[in-house]
């Protein structure tokens, strides 16, 4: 989506990950075995003047995208994400750079998870993210920090409560990676807004959010239902002629019936078939 398309929508903010857009060269030595080249670094300006975003659209940026691909284990020093280039680590003190320099609106905390593991692993990867997430707050930082929430019990993250307790001056907001970790999160830290990192599928995974008090989340099958030629129909609330007779979420456009039909697809809808592009599906 470019910028002029995003001025004329209504979403006020963006999620981007890091494993996304950092430059290959970051983590591969150079051949005199000098100090690791790191390009995106030196650059002048924000992420902001990077991706052209306007001013009054909110960046949040986080190290991975929301569909998190753990296949090896993370080191207490490195986390690993999945480059252009491949599987990778990266340093924690580069993150908090990377971070420190770009100056999104938000940053999320780096988090280990991994899945299928035992109580023991677990401790390990909670004491870990707890160790990153006390790095990122020593740092100056101009963002909102927003605390990442492992995925386990409140009994096993009652250390890591105490954390963010004692830091609350410093903590704008909590992410979660499960939208039912919700209901274990203490009443000392209940004000502050929660983001779910985890990605969402369906629009009635959007009102399961909604019913458990998350603020923000990211809409991954918007992108997966237009890149299929599907044009989603639904809106919250619904209008008065859908409420009471069943509709489709959404119009596969590779439907015979749209090869040659002009009619609008929908009955409010003024464009034609002809303009209903893949930017107009995407937005």
């Amino acid at each position: 989506m470019t910028p002029d398309h995003l001025k004329s929508s209504g979403i006020t903010g963006i999620y981007m990950a890091l494993e996304d857009f950092v430059e290959y060269s970051v983590f591969k030595e150079k051949k005199d075995k000098k100090e690791t080249s790191k390009p995106f670094l030196s650059c002048k300006g924000l992420l902001r003047n990077f991706v052209s975003i306007p001013s009054n659209n909110y960046i949040v940026l986080g190290v991975k995208r929301s569909a998190f691909c753990v296949k090896k284990p993370n080191n207490s020093e490195a986390l690993r994400i999945m480059t252009p280039g491949g599987n990778q680590l990266i340093d924690i003190k580069d993150i908090v750079n990377f971070y420190e320099k770009l100056s999104a609106d938000i940053i999320i905390s780096p988090i280990d998870i991994s899945n299928n593991v035992g109580n023991k692993q677990l401790n390990k990867m909670i004491e870990r993210s707890k160790s990153w997430l006390k790095q990122l707050l020593e740092n100056k930082n101009n963002s909102f920090i927003f605390a990442s929430l492992p995925l386990a019990s409140k009994e096993l993250l009652s250390s890591y409560f105490l954390v963010l307790e004692s830091n609350l001056s410093k903590i704008h907001g909590l992410a979660l990676y499960n939208s039912e970790q919700s209901e274990i999160i203490p009443n000392s830290l209940a004000h502050l807004p929660l983001f779910l990192v985890e990605p969402i599928q369906s629009p009635h995974l959007i009102l399961n959010c909604i019913e458990n008090s998350i603020d923000l989340f990211t809409i991954d099958f918007i992108s997966q239902c237009s890149n299929a030629g599907i044009a989603l129909t639904f809106q919250f609330p619904p209008s008065i002629s859908t409420e009471k007779n069943k509709e489709p979420l959404g119009i596969d456009m590779q439907n015979e019936e749209h090869k040659t039909a002009l009619l609008p697809l929908l009955q409010e809808c003024e464009f034609t078939k002809e303009l209903l592009g893949y930017v107009l599906l995407q937005l």
